[in-house]
């Protein structure tokens, strides 16, 4: 119950999304055994004072009666009560021990478990998605986020089940004791149900906008603390201290609300349990009086009562704490889904490529030729002129050995370069190829290794054209790109004429597009 409680995550589809979910559940699964003692202990440490109220019923009446036949049975009920009573004491204060330190024990395996695979799957995502979110964005997910989880995981939630364990015990006896009773306690209850209700969801989500703000002050933090000097030189010059600030205020003003919401649950739900003390005493002694309840009875009804309320009370701290867990893992599976959908590690498909297709409806292109590194970006350049015969360039899909790239941890970059002059002088040539070199400029350095893959889409009527562009473009045409122009596109697509498919292999070979 303790492991489902925390595993509430969006309703998907794909595989990686469930390998993160499955993730999830298999680090919480691992101390699945010494979770279960940890909650046996708390079983113990909280149904032990359960044995007080019924030898106050069984002994206090002896204890109470002044008759003389009965006084040499005083003695021996006196100790055995005293006996019941030491007894219990000296359990619950072993199990208690027992439950601190295993829950420690626990709580602090899973802290780390949990950091070593976020860090793992951190890892393994691009370089751009950690680059484009601030740093303490993914630093909550190792200190806060965690935290937070072992809080519920090995102590609040062990703990809360018990107490659910002792109120339905509790409840029990008191059913046994006096129905009459036991009914002035269901307005209480009710009362305090719907102050749970109530105030549940406006907690999770005041956690969850004060978890996203104190994750930005995080990482401002740190960038300030990685560039100390030129905080230092903001700070002599009156600047930099404002935004800091107001960011303070704000994650202070979001905690604030949220533990007022708290503050507001507690103090309903106390007023609601704590008023059943006075509604026992108002029908209890009448019914005493008229024989219809014994005195120790309504003792031992009263002692249990409390039990009942203080385990109730009890309750209300754990169900914030489970609202921080349960924002907490969600976080994480947000965390390890986006890392398997998009990361670079085992999760992807092969680290070289073979064959570069690109498809556009039924239409679909295949080029290259021997064992090429997987690039981290596929540029696809594109030319006013024309396209390679495909309509729109937005539903282009470019897939490397059938894989989209997508899903191969490779971004895809549509980008004009420019328009292909439609005479031969070569100076709109070099025009051209101007636009080009100042098209590569402004994307990443192509170097042999990490450089992006460019892919240069050109169609024009005459072939003239692509030859001078391709001789002027220097700086666009290099080793990591490949151009497709319409008349090889035509021979790829021609099965039935094999001499046409050489044709227009040379053809790309003569232009670099297999030097990649």
């Amino acid at each position: 119950m303790i492991i489902q409680s925390l595993c509430y995550f969006p309703e998907t589809r794909g595989k990686r999304a469930a390998k993160a979910e499955r993730a999830i559940r298999n680090a919480l699964c691992g101390f699945r055994s010494r979770l279960r003692a940890i909650t046996a202990a708390a079983f113990v440490m909280q149904l032990a004072p359960l044995l007080i109220p019924f030898a106050l019923h069984g002994w206090l009446p002896t204890l109470l009666d002044g008759s003389s036949s009965v006084s040499a049975q005083r003695g021996s009920a006196l100790v055995t009560l005293a006996g019941l009573l030491v007894a219990a004491g000296i359990l619950r204060a072993a199990a208690n021990y027992f439950f601190i330190r295993q829950s420690g024990r626990v709580g602090h395996q899973l802290v780390a478990d949990i950091r070593k695979l976020a860090h793992a799957q951190l890892l393994r995502l691009p370089v751009s998605y950690v680059e484009g979110r601030r740093e303490g964005a993914i630093l909550l997910r190792f200190i806060g986020d965690s935290d937070a989880l072992r809080g519920w995981f090995s102590k609040t939630g062990p703990k809360l089940l018990a107490d659910g364990i002792a109120v339905i015990f509790a409840l029990a006896g008191l059913l046994w004791l006096s129905w009459r009773l036991t009914l002035v306690l269901v307005v209480p209850v009710v009362a305090f149900v719907m102050a749970i209700v109530q105030f549940t969801s406006p907690i999770r989500e005041r956690t969850r906008h004060a978890r996203r703000r104190q994750a930005a002050l995080s990482g401002a933090l740190g960038r300030q603390l990685s560039n100390i000097r030129q905080s230092k030189i903001a700070e002599a010059r009156g600047g930099g201290r404002d935004e800091l600030e107001a960011m303070m205020a704000e994650v202070a003003t979001l905690n604030a609300e949220r533990d007022k919401l708290a503050a507001a649950l507690e103090a309903w739900a106390q007023l609601a349990i704590f008023s059943a003390v006075p509604m026992l005493l108002l029908v209890g002694f009448p019914l005493v009086w008229n024989g219809r309840l014994a005195a120790g009875d309504l003792i031992a009804f009263c002692w249990l009562s409390l039990h009942f309320v203080v385990s109730l009370r009890s309750s209300l701290n754990a169900i914030v704490i489970h609202q921080k867990a349960l924002v907490s893992i969600q976080r994480l599976y947000a965390l390890l889904a986006r890392s398997a959908e998009s990361g670079r590690g085992a999760n992807c498909r092969k680290p070289k490529f073979r064959t570069l297709s690109i498809t556009q409806g039924e239409r679909q292109h295949e080029f290259g030729s021997g064992r090429h590194v997987l690039p981290p970006h596929v540029d696809v350049d594109l030319l006013y002129s024309g396209l390679l015969g495909f309509e729109s360039p937005e539903t282009l899909v470019i897939a490397l050995d059938g894989e989209p790239v997508a899903r191969v941890d490779v971004n895809l970059r549509r980008r004009w370069i420019g328009r292909l002059a439609d005479n031969t002088d070569n100076t709109d040539n070099a025009d051209n190829a101007d636009n080009a070199d100042n098209a590569d400029n402004t994307g990443e350095a192509a170097s042999s290794v990490a450089g992006p893959l460019r892919i240069v889409l050109v169609i024009a009527e005459n072939r003239r054209h692509v030859d001078r562009l391709i001789k002027h473009a220097g700086a666009l045409i290099d080793r990591r790109s490949i151009v497709l122009c319409q008349s090889i596109a035509a021979g790829m697509q021609d099965s039935d004429r094999p001499e046409q498919q050489e044709k227009s292999t040379c053809e790309l070979e003569t232009a670099k597009s297999l030097g990649y």
